[in-house]
């Protein structure tokens, strides 16, 4: 229920006063992926759960014997129409601005606390289930946002890489920076007054995963070495990395992978190259929306299973033009950034001491020939991802 509470408030567009209708409101421009029959069902879907009883806080009821959290519904929601809503130039927008746009109010709104605060106790019955002890529960943060506080990425323009599944390029930032046209995300960190910008690579370590799979090659470090002693070359194939869509900068959810410029002689070791150049190449895409616009981005730090193969790193610094930090116990990141989460929800001592960055290991400089190598080739990827960007709708239609 949670859930369609946010599909209302987030990802449509949202309310104003008007008569009930069947369809969308005529001048709605739709600007979601969503068709507009689906879109309509979706929007009355929200309404239908905004006009019952909706539980507001399910999981701490359960898990740590909050009091039951339920707020009548409103029948109004079952009039309201959509509108478009715009992210504004201002750095920030108050919460009863955003609640006036959507039609809500403050009782429709979740219970929320710093990922630094205390949210409730572990009941016993929950302890028992799990075997842990009766627990102080803190409020924690997100994936990256954990990574984050666990590579010591708290302060402005501190940034780290993930190559997990997926790719993230996340940078601390001095405020809210919204940058939607280039699909950047902009979110609170899970420390106090502190916020961040994220691009979004949906096929990371997935796309070599894939690629290994397609060439039977079952040892992915060796042919990760193989790559690297082969290199690249002005002719090797090139690599478009959007297997399942492409967030950031594009987007674009009907993009889709590309080989380009394979011949008879191409194999295995080439496809493995290419794919970890077009995930670097990538990254570079995505370096640049979070420079727009006054974005400064200062040491960048490593993580992720991707990061324990050393070639990928050197085509990402040469990629980015930028050095990476690989620091001690990086790959466990998210685990430690959410003890330290814990720990500070607990002692209540300061972030800056807690929460600075590991050791560093080594660091990887970019190569200027290959970084030289790999700007030329980026004009061509840029290029293939154009032309073949309407190509890609048709596609997928």
């Amino acid at each position: 229920m949670r859930w369609n509470l946010w599909k209302l408030v987030l990802g449509i567009a949202l309310l104003g006063c008007g008569v009930q209708r069947d369809e969308l409101p005529v001048g709605f421009v739709n600007q979601t992926h969503h068709s507009d029959a689906d879109l309509w069902v979706i929007w009355k879907g929200a309404q239908a759960t905004l006009a019952q009883e909706v539980d507001m806080n399910p999981l701490q009821r359960s898990f740590s014997g909050a009091a039951a959290d339920i707020r009548p519904g409103d029948a109004r929601a079952l009039k309201v129409m959509p509108h478009q809503l715009r992210v504004g130039a201002e750095p920030d927008v108050s919460a009863s601005v955003l609640l006036a746009a959507t039609g809500l109010d403050r009782i429709h709104m979740p219970r929320l606390v710093e990922g630094t605060h205390q949210s409730g106790i572990v009941t016993a019955s929950a302890a028992q289930v799990l075997q842990i002890p009766q627990a102080m529960v803190a409020g924690g943060g997100g994936d990256n946002a954990a990574s984050a506080v666990g590579l010591g990425v708290v302060s402005p323009t501190q940034a780290f890489l993930s190559l997990g599944t997926s790719g993230v390029l996340f940078v601390v930032t001095d405020r809210f920076r919204p940058n939607p046209n280039r699909g950047a995300h902009a979110f609170c960190h899970c420390l106090p007054q502190r916020w961040h910008q994220m691009s979004v690579l949906l096929s990371a370590a997935s796309a070599l995963d894939w690629a290994a799979q397609l060439t039977a090659r079952s040892d992915l470090p060796g042919l990760v070495e193989a790559a690297r002693a082969r290199g690249l070359s002005r002719h090797s194939p090139l690599f478009l990395p959007y297997l399942s869509g492409e967030r950031t900068p594009h987007n674009d959810p009907n993009a889709r992978g590309v080989f380009f410029g394979i011949t008879p002689d191409t194999d295995a070791v080439d496809l493995a190259g290419a794919v970890l150049e077009g995930v670097a190449l990538a990254f570079a895409d995505g370096l640049d929306v979070l420079l727009e616009n006054g974005g400064a981005i200062g040491d960048i730090s490593m993580t992720g299973g991707g990061a324990r193969l050393p070639y990928w790193g050197e085509l990402l610094a040469a990629a980015l033009g930028r050095p990476l930090s690989y620091r001690r116990g990086g790959e466990v990141g998210a685990a430690l950034g959410a003890a330290r989460l814990a720990q500070l929800a607990s002692s209540g001592e300061p972030v800056a001491p807690l929460c600075a960055p590991p050791p560093i290991d080594r660091v990887v400089e970019p190569d200027p020939e290959l970084s030289s190598l790999l700007a030329a080739r980026r004009h061509t990827f840029a290029r293939l991802y154009r032309d073949l960007r309407q190509d890609f709708v048709e596609h997928s239609a």
